[in-house]
């Protein structure tokens, strides 16, 4: 299995090293009240929100971060 930009948020906040990365570049978003809002969304999606601020630069290097996960 591997993890990228296109995997749902969910799916990447049920995986303790994915959700680990996303603690570096986005503090909190693993115990924000409204998470279940997000868990359907990819983080390219995300990208779009301005209440998000991930921009493209973060979301690749979040990618990168991400496909160094050994499953």
């Amino acid at each position: 299995m591997f993890f990228d930009e296109n995997c749902k948020l969910g799916h990447l906040l049920n995986n303790p090293a994915a959700t680990t990365i996303l603690e570096k570049y986005l503090p909190g978003i693993s115990a924000t009240p409204a998470v279940f809002l997000i868990h359907a969304y990819t983080l390219k999606e995300l990208e779009g929100f301005q209440q998000a601020n991930l921009s493209p630069d973060k979301v690749k290097a979040i990618a990168a971060d991400l496909a160094a996960i050994k499953a």
